[in-house]
């Protein structure tokens, strides 16, 4: 079984087990989904000293290949401004949309550099323990 793991600035492989510090326990949220993201401050730092709009969302640092999102177009690099019409300002706004979208598709709204982008990632129910 794939479980899902969305965590500040750890990263998961998709073949390696990830490692994570002591008391921070790893989200399930759907099969064969794992990124890893920096926050919205850390995103908007890194964005700014690179000379791009200092826009809030999410920076995709690390991305399973293959995967639900890697097949829907999402690339490290890319900040996530907003999913399913909300803006996504925290790790746990994407959270709850991705458990709201279970079994069907979520849209993703991101920057990639300065172009805005709109991609649509099936999320999968997750599979029985």
């Amino acid at each position: 079984m794939a479980i899902v793991y969305i965590c500040q600035e750890w990263r998961a492989k998709a073949t390696d087990k990830p490692a994570y510090p002591p008391g921070l326990k790893p989200q399930r949220l759907a099969a064969g989904f794992v990124l890893s993201l920096a926050p919205a401050h850390v995103a908007r730092q890194i964005r700014r000293s690179v000379g791009l709009p200092d826009t809030p969302g999410l920076l995709v640092q690390n991305i399973a290949v293959p995967g639900p999102a890697s097949r829907a177009g999402l690339q490290e690099g890319d900040l996530i401004v907003s999913a399913g019409g909300a803006e996504i300002r925290s790790i746990e706004s994407l959270h709850e949309k991705l458990v709201e979208a279970r079994g069907s598709t979520l849209s993703l709204e991101v920057l990639r550099g300065i172009e805005r982008h709109v991609l649509y990632m099936p999320v999968d129910e997750p599979s029985a323990v």
